[in-house]
């Protein structure tokens, strides 16, 4: 239960009271936080363990800040920097740490760590940029797995984007190739990618790609003293790399993660398939109340202080809304919810969710047209009573052209006509003129 209180005074007055009758209240404020960590004891941890009330101050429930987790003490022993910037002292220190130190997390070195050192505790080994060739590569990740019977070693690669499409390049140009990595040493300062490297980043299979590489042996059982005492590691009977188990939580299909000179596309949906922005406010608004609708659901200690967005993250929510209309079979929801364990058991609630956003978006979709198709015939009643008005303008202009085209004449009376001072008058528009009658024929 959450107890607001507007005071400091008042938060420590009510936690007395309440534990003097027995309920175990927690105050959470500034001066706790820092009281907790003079004792080095954890408040976050205590609040959710004990109390059954949190007495909070109001400006804690509208603050903008975060709060994190306390930073590990040991964080100096945890990750370490092996190249050489650093002094030579540093690095032994390092090395020393990397063998005898089995609770290490993370090393970070330049290539001068993958000759003449093995690490026994050190279980993944994370090559960032592809190699040039295989022998390189597997002399880095060598470094590791020295101790099978304590860790399971693991290699991972992380190849730029282009390395791909260059990898199919050079065995373009190399058909029916074969070689060994042995045969190449030299071939790495002609291109840029060797032959062995771009058959490994184009094999189905890893694994077997490194046998037929290297011509490995097949395991055959050896009864010597040695091997009978300790016996080797088996190979798995069902090969784990990428190429036979794909990584299920990026949903990343063979085509997309094939990387091309070519600049990508934004494809366009199907007739009547369209998501607009507004679709997409009002699909993530509707899946974030499913969501918060699961939350409450959810009745199981396990969950307790897991908050409503790991649920269903934005991310995710996102998603969804974008795959409204490829979203048909429990499996297509369960692809984009892989390794979320949380809402294992509502994947025909999510699906059932989505699939009502069709006709939403149908309708919204229809709305749409119909306010273009309105707005399209206001444009063109408007510019027809345009029209109208200039046609009516030039009409009334032709007319009072028309009308002021004729002049007006003052007749000469009979006795005036022998009186040389007499004049006819003419008048057009502001213009008059006098005219003797006896200039007139």
């Amino acid at each position: 239960m959450l107890l607001i209180a507007p005071t400091k005074a008042l938060e420590l007055s009510m936690e007395e009271n309440m534990i003097g009758f027995g309920v175990k209240a927690l105050v959470i404020n500034a001066d706790a936080h820092i009281a907790t960590r003079k004792e080095n004891r954890n408040l976050w941890q205590e609040a959710r363990e004990g109390p059954l009330i949190l007495i909070l101050s109001p400006e804690e429930l509208k603050t903008n800040e975060k709060a994190l987790e306390q930073k590990m003490e040991n964080i100096a022993d945890r990750i370490r920097l092996y190249n050489s910037l650093n002094w030579p002292s540093y690095n032994a220190e390092t090395l020393e740490f990397l063998n005898n130190n089995a609770e290490a997390s993370i090393t970070i070195a330049t290539d001068v760590l993958s000759v003449g050192w093995d690490s026994k505790n050190t279980r993944d080994a994370i090559i960032l940029g592809e190699p040039d060739d295989v022998d390189e590569f597997v002399q880095k990740i060598g470094r590791i797995g020295r101790n099978l019977r304590g860790i399971k070693p693991r290699a991972f690669l992380y190849f730029t984007s282009t390395a791909l499409a260059t990898a199919q390049a050079v065995v373009d140009t190399d058909p029916g190739c074969a070689p060994t990595p042995s045969q190449h040493s030299g071939a790495s300062t002609k291109r840029s990618m060797d032959i062995s490297m771009a058959r490994l980043l184009l094999a189905e299979c890893k694994s077997a790609e490194l046998d037929n590489l290297y011509e490995n042996p097949i395991n055959t059982p050896c009864s010597c003293k040695i091997c009978q005492e300790h016996p080797p590691v088996p190979k798995p009977s069902t090969c784990n790399c990428s190429g036979c188990i794909p990584e299920t939580e990026t949903q990343v299909s063979s085509t997309e993660t094939r990387s091309t000179s070519k600049p990508r596309t934004k494809s366009r949906a199907k007739p009547g398939e369209g998501i607009s922005l507004e679709m997409k406010t009002l699909g993530e608004t509707d899946l974030k109340v499913l969501r918060r609708d699961i939350f409450r659901s959810v009745n199981s200690p396990e969950f307790d202080d897991i908050p409503p967005y790991e649920f269903l993250p934005e991310g995710t929510i996102k998603t969804l809304v974008k795959s409204t209309y490829k979203l048909d079979t429990l499996d297509d929801v369960a692809r984009i919810l892989a390794g979320n364990r949380y809402v294992s058991g509502f994947h025909q609630e999510i699906l059932d969710r989505v699939q009502r956003l069709r006709p939403v978006f149908a309708k919204k979709r229809e709305e749409a047209k119909e306010a273009k198709a309105a707005k399209k015939a206001q444009v063109h009643t408007s510019t027809a009573d345009s029209l109208d008005s200039e046609s009516e303008s030039e009409d009334s202009d032709e007319e009072d052209f028309e009308s002021e085209e004729y002049f007006t004449v003052q007749p000469v009376s009979p006795e005036a006509e022998d009186d040389p001072s007499a004049s006819i008058e003419i008048r057009h528009q502001s213009i008059t003129w006098r005219i003797n009658p006896r200039w007139v024929h």
